[in-house]
């Protein structure tokens, strides 16, 4: 038994239980960007198995929702009642939350704006409550696609926008309709990540731009605590995204990757007391197999990977 489903056992470990041991992933799939059935484990949570390819180096997690699991899962209360392993719940329709948010997204919104003209139309995909929306000038055209029906009716409501309600891969546009296209923590909820990528590429203008926000499952802080990396979710983060990963995909997409940039100097999450929280967290991390053997468990909080350099990038990429 891994460490991690040892951790789950004790009291300390009940909200990682009740979250992922309550329930059955529906489906087993191959690797998502090269199809090949050959991988090996990196770790796993219940029944949830984070993967690696053997060929082409993705990891993925499976067996893994289906698409009712998912559809259920994205409910009104992930928006508005989530909390983080602090405790703090997050409701992304009160103020100061969205400012909070709006001021994390600053390198797309000004991306956006550099690269999209008065008139020109905009598609944020996975638009959730239209935090990136909201914060676009009036003289740019939007439009969104976001499987959750509450969310999506709550943008449409506060921003006039063209709001597409299902999953992307049912959604269509003209080609060549979008000067740019943004997708803030969406490649990693996609199930087929190369079909969709394509088409949504095709909505692209020439030298049309993509923003990709994505965690880092490559950075310093998912290797050293790998389940305890506080970007794991297995429920709906289903392709574990790279920098490689992503190289490989928009590569095959005729999409330029133009910079990999990666947010947390400067922002709110860049503190003296997180980075010595990092410390003490990943010493506890790595001892916790002693720690359990000795009955000192320690609290969730003590243990999860805290906010790091690397562990969010954004892409920036034109199509060719």
């Amino acid at each position: 038994m891994s460490v991690f489903n040892k951790y789950m056992q004790t009291s300390q470990g009940k909200l990682f239980a009740d979250k992922y041991c309550n329930v059955t992933p529906g489906e087993n799939v191959s690797c998502i960007l090269c199809g090949s059935p050959q991988a090996k484990e990196w770790y796993r949570m219940g029944d949830f198995i984070s993967k690696i390819c053997r060929r082409c180096g993705c990891r993925y997690v499976s067996p893994r929702f289906n698409d009712a699991q998912l559809d259920a899962h994205y409910s009104e209360d992930l928006f508005t009642k989530s909390k983080d392993y602090e405790g703090v719940r997050h409701n992304m329709l009160d103020e100061n939350e969205r400012a909070r948010k709006r001021s994390d997204m600053k390198e797309e919104i000004r991306t956006t704006i550099e690269r999209c003209p008065d008139g020109g139309k905009v598609l944020d995909i996975g638009c959730q409550t239209g935090i990136y929306l909201q914060a676009l000038p009036a003289s740019i055209e939007k439009y969104g696609i976001e499987r959750s029906r509450w969310a999506a009716e709550h943008t449409r409501k506060i921003t006039g926008a063209g709001i597409r309600t299902g999953k992307v891969e049912d959604g269509y546009f003209e080609q060549g309709f979008f000067d740019v296209i943004n997708m803030s923590y969406v490649v990693e909820h996609l199930q087929h990540p190369p079909v969709i990528i394509k088409k949504i590429v095709s909505w692209l203008k020439p030298q049309g731009t993509l923003i990709i926000s994505v965690p880092n499952f490559d950075s310093f802080c998912a290797k050293v605590f790998r389940e305890f990396y506080r970007l794991v979710e297995p429920r709906q983060h289903l392709f574990l995204t790279t920098p490689a990963s992503l190289r490989y995909l928009l590569d095959q997409m005729g999409v330029k990757i133009e910079k990999i940039y990666y947010p947390y100097f400067g922002t709110s999450y860049c503190r003296f007391s997180e980075q010595f929280r990092l410390l003490t967290n990943m010493i506890r991390r790595i001892c916790l197999p002693v720690l359990l053997k000795i009955n000192k468990v320690p609290e969730i909080p003590r243990l999860i990977s805290p906010a790091f350099y690397g562990n969010i990038m954004t892409v920036i990429a034109r199509k060719r």
